[in-house]
């Protein structure tokens, strides 16, 4: 039984005692969801793991090296029991009923206060998000749900220190964070405490295209930016908006020098996920970097929460442009893998 692995054992033995159950199981030891998994399909349609307390049936271990078999954390009668050596190693105990009604009822409140809200995002499992938290809800639900692989790809507001990608991977497995109850299923997943500008998620399967995926609206830091004051943040505003802008479009574009700004009022929260495309076309092709000279303009993409921010319903990015003699700039947005936005081209006269 060490570590679970008389857990297949236990399961079946709980299937032959109860030939028509269809309800959940939790191990006080370890590897139930890969026991589970070796099962027939159709016992694994009976049956399923599910965090105590809110199983119905409860694996129980017990210690070999003691002479009377003692068993961990009993929680129930038991009904169903293995030996080994004069040992029980394992056994199937039904949760208190008091405790389970407990469960139940905690479980169907918890589900309905997440999801009484509007979800971030529709998909095959809804996303509902609140506060630090991010949860993953289906009804109805089946067992093989418990399953499914999820990607999660965080972008925080300051990629220092980040994956080279440029997004924090917390891929995972539903049954880690998850549980099935009444034909629901719900994952909890705590998001890192640092100022996120988007979050992608979706479900997978390995080596294969994601089966959906869903891009959540963007927390924006509170307050402006980091080492700026209120009004220092409406002076740079209200300066460069005060001249004309060299190109007017979803994001209005002012060049001052060196500096090219992309403004946006009304903004939401929404807008800092927005990705950039940033095409620099030089007077001398010799400045570009050799392996762009090909290509004969400067590839500067950007995501706008690299570089700007929102404060008063208003967002501003500015990018330094390169000091070179510069003939045209083509900019725009787009979706990343998808189409363009829009699309404006500026003159070296702006």
């Amino acid at each position: 039984a060490y570590w679970g692995t008389a857990t297949r054992q236990a399961m079946e033995g709980l299937l032959e005692r109860y030939p028509d159950t269809y309800s959940g199981i939790a191990t006080h030891g370890g590897n139930d969801w890969r026991n589970w998994s070796i099962l027939p399909a159709a016992d694994r349609q009976r049956i399923y793991p599910v965090s105590a307390p809110y199983d119905d049936f409860h694996i129980n271990f017990g210690r070999a090296h003691i002479p009377d078999g003692h068993l961990w954390h009993p929680v129930g009668p038991i009904i169903a029991s293995g030996q080994a050596y004069n040992n029980t190693i394992w056994s199937v105990e039904v949760r208190a009923a008091p405790e389970a009604k407990a469960a139940r009822n905690e479980w169907r409140w918890i589900y309905e206060s997440i999801t009484a809200g509007a979800p971030a995002a529709r998909r095959y499992f809804d996303l509902y998000r609140d506060g630090n938290k991010l949860h993953y809800a289906k009804e109805p639900c089946v067992p093989a749900d418990l399953a499914a692989t999820f990607f999660l790809h965080i972008y925080p507001f300051d990629p220092t220190g980040s994956q080279q990608s440029g997004y924090d991977n917390q891929d995972f497995l539903f049954y880690s964070y998850g549980n099935f109850r009444d034909g629901k299923c719900l994952a909890t997943v705590e998001l890192p405490d640092y100022d996120i500008a988007s979050i992608r998620t979706g479900q997978y399967v390995t080596d294969q295209p994601p089966i959906w995926a869903a891009e959540l609206p963007v927390m924006a830091p509170a307050g402006p930016p980091a080492g700026t004051a209120g009004p220092e943040w409406r002076l740079t505003y209200q300066s460069v908006t005060a001249a004309t802008p060299a190109a007017r479009s979803d994001f209005d574009l002012y060049r001052d020098g060196n500096n090219l700004h992309y403004v946006k009022e009304p903004c939401a929260p929404d807008d800092l996920a927005a990705t950039f495309l940033l095409h620099i076309y030089p007077a001398d092709p010799d400045d570009l970097p050799p392996p762009r000279r090909q290509f004969g303009f400067d590839n500067r993409d950007f995501d706008f929460y690299q570089n700007g921010n929102i404060y008063d319903g208003k967002c501003l990015a500015t990018i330094e442009l390169p000091d070179y003699a510069i003939v045209r700039i083509r900019t725009g947005q787009y979706v990343p893998d998808g189409p363009r936005i829009w699309e404006v081209e500026l003159p070296s006269g702006h």
